[in-house]
């Protein structure tokens, strides 16, 4: 189910042309699109399943996602 919900996601957001910066509504922008995507490793799980976590740093986690947009 969790699949078909990221499809939807994904119709609806659009892949960044550019890194993302240090704001609120970057941070934003880079949930949606990273909860789009799926897991490198893992297809099962979203990359914000493999970024986020509560004892991170916004900075640090948008820093991942950077490298993501790089690859």
């Amino acid at each position: 189910m969790t699949r078909v919900i990221r499809k939807i996601r994904k119709a609806f957001t659009r892949t960044p042309e550019a890194g993302f910066t240090w704001t609120v509504e970057d941070f934003n922008r880079a949930k949606n699109w990273a909860k789009s995507e799926d897991d490198p490793d893992n297809p099962s799980r979203s990359l914000w399943d493999r970024v986020y976590s509560p004892r991170k740093d916004s900075v640090d986690i948008l820093h991942e996602l950077n490298m993501f947009l790089d690859k």
